[in-house]
């Protein structure tokens, strides 16, 4: 019995000692670690001036300038609405992973990859920016709409299923006001 117990434990220590490490989450070969909030807000003096715009925006938007503060605060945002800020990258968001809903309309935004990461979205609004390619989203398994009209998008596939989550085009339903009514003084009291 104790023969084979050394066995055993001989064998255990073998398979201990010739095992090789593994990563829980396997990291793509190129894939950078992304900095946090924190780190980009206090070295912002030195990013590009796009990326250091974003930071500022984003800082606007937690109401506080200390970069830890403003970390905490949005980590925790479940929404976020950018549009119309001017924003042309969005690599700062990259690590707002609790993101439900975002909105990120009417601005210059081009490049999508930094929202990759962002797998808990439900909804993401584009409409009007500089987009040409929806793959980096392709990832966002959990959307359930996607708003991407007036984008110079290339190939219009939705990147995620079911496609009829997506929509690239306004629908018809818009308000059309008559050019001769100049202003709504001249309208007649109810």
């Amino acid at each position: 019995m104790k023969f084979i117990r050394l066995v055993c434990i001989a064998l255990m220590g073998i398979t201990i000692v010739n095992a090789k490490p593994t990563a829980a989450v396997p990291r793509k070969r190129n894939q950078k670690p992304i900095p946090s909030f924190t780190q980009l807000c206090k070295h912002k003096e030195s990013l590009p001036k796009q990326t250091k715009y974003t930071v500022k925006v984003l800082l606007r938007k937690a109401g506080t300038n200390n970069c830890d503060r403003a970390q905490q605060k949005l980590r925790k945002k479940q929404i976020l609405d950018l549009s119309s800020h001017k924003i042309s990258d969005l690599s700062p968001l990259a690590q707002l992973t609790n993101l439900k809903e975002l909105y990120l309309s009417y601005n210059q935004i081009s490049d999508l990859s930094p929202l990759s990461r962002l797998t808990n979205l439900n909804f993401l609004f584009l409409e009007s920016n500089q987009i040409g390619d929806l793959s980096p989203l392709s990832q966002l398994t959990n959307l359930t709409w996607l708003f991407v009209g007036e984008n110079p998008i290339k190939n219009k596939t939705c990147p995620v299923k079911p496609e009829s989550i997506c929509e690239f085009e306004k629908n018809g339903d818009e308000l059309l006001i008559p050019e001769d009514v100049d202003t709504i003084a001249q309208l007649p009291q109810l």
